[in-house]
């Protein structure tokens, strides 16, 4: 009698074989990484050719569908059970389409065919997911209704037949499915270093000219986290191919490219190249992100906030505080960029892919910019439901307490105020950071000569005074814009490095564009939503919440 060998699985597969075994569920939906390698045996594998030795292999019919191929078979002894099963004699009479091959299947099922394996492939292209019934296509809406029925029905569910159906985003699978409690959701991770590091030394022995040019096994394992083992295979077979070996320098530059790519352009990899040191003023904003830090590279993980936000007006350098935080926590950093698209499902697909990239990453920073924004495409009304499935989904990942110091999600907004509050809670973001225009002309002189060192403009100054009182209430962008200006007119006057007569003429030049309410009504949303009296200005840390609220109302804008 065939066995399965229990140990020999990741903890995915043997979750699925457990529900099984024990009759808890007999219907399972496998998600996220569905089309890499899986490592059995010293085999490297296809899903479908892992289920099939790993699980499957104590099936005596194991039958196989997606819309391309049709129904295809284990083997001949799968197909003449199936055959026999619905009253066929030969393959060649059988049906393609989506809605005759289900019945066909249900008509195995319930015939009591003992014994027998379903696998089907794309599930999300025979029943996608749609706003309602009533936008799917008749076949669509029967198959769909099919699966449903399997879902909920008895019979089906108690059989001694094992049902999988695959996608890749669970989001892109009809609702009714996927959403069944009777469906067993199994979400196939990326593999984690360990994984990584047995694939790779089962690469350096599939490919013994291929060697490692300038590391260990251990630390391309390291580095190459948040790839395929397919990402991985396809690295080897192209050294190969160029006679070349693999460079560990060159893996940071290749995971960036191919992370970005998979991720559709969603996210940016960011490789910061400064620290909190690069950012001028915020002395206790900057000191409240050291401690974080310090209890990151310490393990004192119990002390990581779950989430950290940064509040303030547009213009005080919250995006390149986050960059620098990252750089200080020496973590890997990904900024999401818009997420939000028109089609049912697409959203929250691209949610889960990167979700899935960012499991496998960790350490990691995940910045996501104009919160407010970036998680509903600008929309607040009329998107059928799409920006609360986002935000439901995102406040599930922020609620896991396993991603503490190992997942930091850092999160800005200058309107806080048009986000779901209950992100901001504490259990998902505990540190909340405002962020403020220069209040003094000491915090303006500080950014100035930090905006001409980050963008490496040679400084000959002796008194910036003239400059400072001339932009009171302009912005850390402003005054950057002001230091680049002071550049152009240096050179246009021959300068080597920008003079006071520069720097002053700039100042002169320059118009901002600046909406006093809207600033000021940000400036007090900042101190809103603050986390710690110790982070604000002196001129707030008296004032109660109360008091913020009414000056809120006071100076409300129009949302």
């Amino acid at each position: 009698m065939k066995t399965i060998d229990r140990e020999a699985l990741p903890a995915w597969t043997r979750e699925a074989s457990d529900a099984y075994l024990s009759g808890a569920a007999g219907l399972f939906l496998l998600h996220s990484n569905v089309f890499d390698l899986a490592l059995y045996k010293g085999e490297a594998l296809t899903l479908r050719e892992f289920l099939c030795r790993a699980l499957l292999g104590i099936k005596e019919t194991v039958v196989f569908y997606n819309i391309s191929e049709g129904l295809t078979f284990l083997d001949p002894a799968s197909e003449r059970r199936f055959l026999a099963g619905v009253g066929r004699t030969r393959k060649g009479a059988l049906p393609r389409e989506p809605e005759e091959v289900l019945l066909l299947l249900e008509r195995f099922i319930r015939a009591g065919s003992p014994n027998a394996a379903i696998l089907i492939d794309y599930v999300d292209r025979i029943a996608p997911a749609s706003l309602s019934p009533a936008f799917l296509g008749s076949s669509d809406r029967m198959t769909c209704t099919t699966l449903q029925r399997w879902a909920l029905d008895p019979q089906i569910l108690q059989s001694d037949t094992i049902i999988f159906l695959v996608a890749q985003h669970v989001s892109d699978v009809a609702d009714g499915i996927h959403r069944s409690p009777q469906v067993r959701g199994i979400r196939v991770p990326l593999p984690d270093r360990g994984e990584r590091l047995a694939f790779i030394e089962h690469l350096l022995k599939t490919f013994p000219d291929v060697t490692l040019a300038d590391g260990t096994p251990g630390q391309l394992a390291e580095a190459t986290a948040g790839l395929m083992r397919l990402h991985l295979l396809h690295l080897f077979r192209e050294a190969k191919g160029n006679g070349r070996q693999v460079l560990l320098s060159d893996i940071a530059g290749r995971k960036k490219a191919i992370i970005e790519g998979e991720c559709g352009g969603l996210v940016e990899l960011v490789r910061p190249a400064y620290g909190l040191d690069a950012v001028a003023g915020m002395e206790e904003a900057k000191r409240a992100l050291r401690q974080v830090v310090q209890n990151v590279r310490e393990g004192e993980y119990a002390r990581v906030p779950m989430g950290i936000a940064f509040i303030g007006p547009m213009g005080t350098a919250k995006t390149f505080t986050a960059t620098a935080f990252a750089g200080e926590c020496g973590m890997a950093c990904v900024k999401f960029r818009n997420i939000y698209e028109r089609w049912v499902g697409a959203s929250e697909g691209n949610l889960e892919k990167i979700l899935d990239v960012v499991e496998a990453l960790g350490p990691v920073v995940l910045v996501i910019d104009e919160i407010d924004r970036s998680m509903s495409g600008g929309r607040s009304e009329g998107d059928s439901g799409t920006s609360s499935r986002i935000y439901a989904r995102l406040k599930e990942f922020m609620s896991d307490t396993s991603h503490r110091g190992r997942i930091i999600l850092l999160v800005m907004s200058n309107r806080p105020d048009r986000v779901d509050p209950d992100i901001f809670r504490a259990g998902r973001v505990d540190l909340k950071i405002p962020f403020f225009l220069p209040e003094t002309p000491g915090e303006q002189e500080a950014i100035l000569r930090k905006m001409a060192e980050k963008n490496k403009i040679p400084l000959q100054v002796t008194d910036l005074s003239p400059v400072t009182e001339r932009t009171k209430g302009a912005s850390g962008a402003d005054l950057e814009a002001i230091v680049l200006l002071a550049s152009q007119i240096a050179d246009e006057h021959g300068h080597t490095a920008v003079t006071d007569e520069d720097l002053q003429t700039a100042a002169l030049d320059y118009i901002p564009m600046r909406d006093e309410q809207t600033i000021a009504y940000m400036t007090l949303l900042a101190v809103y939503y603050c986390s710690s009296r110790r982070l604000l200005p002196e001129r707030f840390r008296a004032m109660s919440n109360e008091e913020i609220g009414g000056r809120l109302r006071e100076t409300a804008v129009r949302a």
